[in-house]
């Protein structure tokens, strides 16, 4: 989000779906059904007209929720025309925002091992049990393996249970058939910054690629503890190094392989940080 922000005449909604920020009490009773603050699938009409009321108001201005008004931010544009809407807990709707908004969708995806380890590390619970309850996401993609979905969410290490759930929510977007969304990887923006930025720039019409790439020196508002040192000390690229270690580390590998082949999906495999050459847009990264 903070790549875009760096245009001139952009402003941003930082997630407003995230159950965690504070929203006045009316934002409570625009929101659609949820379980442990994910938004799956929508079980009834009302639910998908809730979503749409929340986002049309947002994208129309007549709706104003974690938008940067901080005037004297770097980034801060007195006269804005566009709007970037960070948004999390709802990546298997996806294809329900490509079709509902004329907008450009960016879907951001790291490798999950890192994802498990940074969901961990803030304290959150998995939230697999949410997927395993939503019948219309089981009756899609889980069907054969659902016993030992199961027997992870119940039995599982934390680590494979943060594993699974990086599957559930990922599965709807990396396995389209037909993808509305430009699908960038972590792992690829750090290690072809100036490529991904230009390539960012002609999907959105952005006019400054180079301002983007500037951005990944600086640790963004979700970067949490020893990341922003890390990333002060050795840029983002010591961040993929730290992710290449984990990817490495015996037992998380081993704990990757039982999941990748209980629920595999596209994208990453158990043996290397980089995503494989179907995530990346400028051939197979290669590791050193």
């Amino acid at each position: 989000m903070e790549m875009l922000y760096s245009q001139p005449g952009l402003n941003y909604i930082a997630e407003p779906l995230n159950l965690w920020y504070y929203r006045p009490e009316k934002y409570w009773k625009m929101l659609p059904e949820y379980d442990q603050a994910q938004f799956i699938a929508f079980t009834c009409k009302t639910d998908e007209d809730k979503m749409n009321f929340l986002y049309t108001g947002l994208l129309d201005k007549k709706l104003k929720l974690h938008s940067q008004w901080c005037w004297w931010d770097r980034d801060y544009s007195f006269i804005e025309d566009r709007l970037i809407i960070k948004t999390l807990n709802a990546n298997t709707l996806i294809d329900w925002f490509a079709a509902q908004f004329d907008a450009h969708i960016i879907y951001l995806v790291r490798h999950p091992v890192p994802y498990a380890m940074s969901v961990l590390h803030t304290g959150w619970g998995p939230v697999v049990g949410a997927f395993l309850r939503n019948t219309s996401f089981c009756n899609n993609y889980v069907r054969n393996a659902m016993q030992e979905c199961e027997n992870i969410a119940n039995n599982g290490t934390h680590i494979e249970k943060y594993l699974l759930e990086w599957c559930f929510m990922n599965v709807m977007p990396l396995t389209a058939k037909y993808k509305l969304w430009l699908t960038l990887s972590y792992e690829e923006l750090i290690a072809r910054p100036d490529k991904i930025c230009e390539l960012l720039s002609q999907h959105c019409d952005l006019p400054f690629p180079k301002l983007m790439e500037s951005t990944l020196s600086r640790p963004s508002e979700s970067t949490q503890g020893g990341s922003i040192a890390d990333i002060k000390q050795g840029g983002s690229i010591r961040q993929l190094q730290k992710g290449a270690a984990l990817v490495n580390d015996p037992e998380l590998q081993e704990a990757y392989e039982r999941i990748h082949n209980c629920f595999p999906v596209p994208g990453y495999n158990p043996y290397t940080i980089f995503p494989d050459e179907s995530l990346c847009h400028f051939g197979t990264i290669k590791d050193g």
